[in-house]
């Protein structure tokens, strides 16, 4: 009887996670999806059944957790108008019902499948385009996008997938896939121009290569410890953008101007959306503009104390990752913190787009005291 609910959980659980990943390809796509609220919907619904009919006992810390996190994810529903948080804590629930590692190879081919599907289409005329001429802020410029919308969502995908990769694959690099890898993301940024995902694609590898060769580096607390102070800087410099104008702080304004405008974009709005003004404790559903900054657009979507039980919940996993010494994990953890400091990609109603959401499915339960070894 056991075994059987444990299939009926794991396929509930990779139908919803196939939906979700249909969702973020059918994003990056030029084509309109006019059934995003239903998809979102069922995903919603696989995802709780999979976690009724699970029979897998869980401790009570953990059971106070996910309450705490449901009630979290329904007041940020109710007030800010969203319900992605309180999807991501369902989909973390069922995901403790199945093999994380088996969901998240599944997840990156199907992601790797998904996009150079579109590419192919576009190339073959169907759908998208390969290139558009337009003024990117440095003038009118060519710019290639191969079938995914936008340059910069080309290569914003491409470095989300270079650092799953190097999660999912870290034990079997080897030096000439570091070049490769390199190579591959210098010859990109020279069709897109994306400086950020260029960036933090680099970052990426050259962190991937330290943590991969330098054994006593990997070992020791000195690179997790100052990537840790980085993301902290981060995240003060993003409360810092929502709070200043860059035309009141001349360093601020010279970081605008390398951000092609991120910071100012906040203040040119009729009523500075995204600023501390524009901040309540669980969000409100005027709140309902995008901008690129991503940790302050989690403030400003879902809330202040959201905001701040994820920030909390991020920092708890990568010192649990320094403390295990799982430096794929940290390096996905912080890679990922720090480019949602420019980019908002991860923060979205698309949870298929997250792929730490998995490192927390397979982290919570230890963290919470689960002592037996993951399912899988």
């Amino acid at each position: 009887m056991n075994k059987w609910l444990d299939n009926i959980c794991a396929g509930l659980f990779y139908l919803g996670l196939a939906a979700e990943i249909l969702l973020v390809i059918w994003d990056k796509s030029s084509w309109t999806n006019p059934y995003m609220g239903l998809i979102c919907r069922m995903t919603f619904l696989l995802f709780a059944v999979c976690c009724a009919c699970s029979v897998r006992k869980s401790t009570m810390t953990e059971d106070i957790v996910f309450a705490i996190g449901v009630l979290i994810g329904a007041l940020s529903w109710r007030f800010g108008g969203r319900n992605d948080l309180l999807r991501i804590v369902i989909f973390l629930r069922a995901a403790g019902t199945v093999s994380v590692p088996r969901a998240m190879k599944v997840t990156f081919v199907s992601s790797v499948l998904g996009c150079l599907g579109l590419v192919g289409l576009a190339f073959a005329g169907i759908q998208g385009h390969l290139y558009q001429t337009y003024d990117y802020g440095h003038g009118v410029e060519t710019r290639w996008d191969l079938g995914l919308g936008h340059p910069n969502s080309l290569h914003c995908m491409a470095a989300m997938l270079l650092i799953f990769a190097l999660y999912l694959f870290e034990k079997r690099m080897k030096l000439y896939l570091y070049v490769l890898l390199g190579v591959g993301n210098v010859l990109l940024y020279g069709l897109t121009r994306s400086n950020t995902a260029f960036a933090i694609s680099m970052l990426a590898l050259m962190l991937s290569l330290i943590l991969h060769y330098g054994k006593k580096l990997a070992a020791g607390n000195a690179v997790y410890f100052l990537g840790e102070v980085f993301l902290f800087g981060g995240l003060l410099f993003s409360v810092f953008c929502g709070i200043y104008r860059p035309s009141d702080h001349r360093l601020l304004a010279k970081l605008d101007h390398v951000l092609t405008g991120r910071i100012s974009s906040l203040w040119t709005t009729t009523f500075h959306e995204g600023t501390l003004s524009t901040w309540k404790w669980f969000g409100q559903r005027l709140n309902v503009c995008y901008f690129d900054l991503g940790w302050l657009r989690v403030v400003y979507w879902y809330g202040v104390i959201p905001a701040l039980v994820i920030i909390g919940l991020t920092f708890a996993l990568l010192e649990h990752a320094r403390k295990t010494r799982d430096k794929a994990a940290f390096l996905l953890l912080l890679c990922f913190g720090l480019y949602t400091v420019f980019e908002a990609h991860l923060v979205s109603a698309y949870i298929g787009r997250n792929y730490a959401l998995f490192i927390a499915a397979l982290y919570l339960p230890k963290m919470l005291g689960r002592t037996e070894p993951a399912k899988r």
